[in-house]
């Protein structure tokens, strides 16, 4: 006949034995969450405006191999200061911008690298307030945004 005091024994033992093993080995294996981080170039231009770039990337910033984006603005108009408050860190950005573009017109084609591939994108841009649709794709593939912006 079992007894609640073997029944107690077991377990204690069971325990002991999970613990230790636990200890040896370093744990059980984590499946560590993928999370979402972003990358959001600012670009503030010689025509007073200000855009944005802004990447949804579905991994962690370690998993960031690069970022490129080449910048379309309208003919004349310069960078006059690019900042990196994403979670990537500027070192890993490329940002090229071309003064090439029709009046009012903005382009933006941004190419997101990652360790692991085909990770979820998601692509939007904007000028001052106003914003370009959103693109899905994943990484490594160039995604393209648009927008006119009086």
């Amino acid at each position: 006949m079992t007894t609640l005091s073997t029944h107690v024994r077991r377990a204690s033992v069971a325990i002991a034995l999970t613990l230790g093993v636990l200890a040896t080995f370093g744990g059980p294996i984590a499946l560590a969450s993928a999370g979402v981080c972003r990358t959001d170039p600012v670009i503030s231009l010689s025509n007073g405006k200000t855009l944005t770039m802004y990447e949804i990337v579905h991994t962690t910033p370690a998993n960031i191999a690069g970022v490129t984006y080449t910048v379309h603005v309208p003919t004349g108009i310069t960078a006059t200061a690019i900042t990196y408050p994403g979670a990537v860190p500027a070192a890993q950005q490329t940002v090229t911008v071309q003064s090439d573009n029709r009046k009012h017109r903005y382009d933006v084609y941004s190419t997101v690298l990652t360790l692991t591939p085909k990770i979820k994108v998601k692509a939007f841009t904007t000028v001052d307030h106003k914003r370009s649709k959103t693109k899905v794709s994943f990484s490594g593939r160039t995604m393209h945004t648009h927008l006119n912006a009086k």
